[in-house]
């Protein structure tokens, strides 16, 4: 805990997103619990997939 400890208050903060903030983060749900329950997920691929699909959302 102490790196995060010691060094938390120099981040940036990133704001939320201003639009679609819950169905962005219900996209990270499935993201989460394959990472969680499945051993070969393939994380950068599920990841890649959300972030594309909040884009889209954020670009509607």
């Amino acid at each position: 805990m102490t790196p995060f400890t010691e060094n938390i208050w120099d981040q940036t903060p990133a704001g939320e997103p201003k639009g679609k903030t819950q169905e962005i983060y219900a996209l990270l749900d499935p993201v989460v619990q394959a990472v969680l329950t499945d051993e070969s997920a393939d994380i950068d691929a599920l990841l890649t997939q959300a972030d594309q699909d909040a884009q889209a959302l954020l670009d509607q």
